[in-house]
């Protein structure tokens, strides 16, 4: 492996990819007043038919539970969130977007789903997936074993 992987090039290429996708991002999401750290958790309210539960958004976002409490209070303050009783007499509720939260969460993953596509553009449709699929399975093993890395 040792002769395979470069430093150099996974510097060059990561802060390529970096400089690439993040400058307009971060502009996009400051325009709509929201950051990296709460993207995750509003694309994923986005996507889930009648919102999640704390738990469920800590466990799909991979994140330990006070990052998403902290998150929530964040995007409840910013009008984005709100929470409602899972079921009548219970003590569990879930978190769902607002109507506002609901328009900027779709702007902003059609913005972040305009960059990834730009940022595959020069691969081809196989090789974009691959490319994405290592991704993910990285990102796994880094969120499992964060502590030794």
């Amino acid at each position: 492996m040792e002769e395979q992987f470069d430093l150099i090039d996974y510097i060059c290429v990561s802060q390529c990819i970096r400089r690439g996708v993040s400058r307009e991002a971060e502009d996009e999401l400051r325009r709509n007043r929201i950051s990296h750290f709460h993207i995750l958790y509003i694309a994923l309210l986005y996507k889930s038919e009648g919102g999640l539960t704390l738990s469920e958004l800590s466990t799909y976002a991979g994140m330990d539970r006070a990052n998403a409490t902290r998150a929530v209070a964040d995007l409840e303050h910013l009008g984005f969130v709100r929470r409602e009783r899972h079921k009548e007499g219970c003590k569990k509720y879930k978190i769902v977007l607002t109507e506002t939260g609901t328009e900027i969460g779709g702007q902003t993953i059609a913005f972040m789903r305009e960059k990834a596509r730009a940022l595959v553009s020069g691969l081809t449709d196989k090789e974009a997936r691959t490319f994405f699929s290592l991704i993910k399975k990285q990102a796994a093993y880094l969120r499992a074993n964060k502590e030794q890395i």
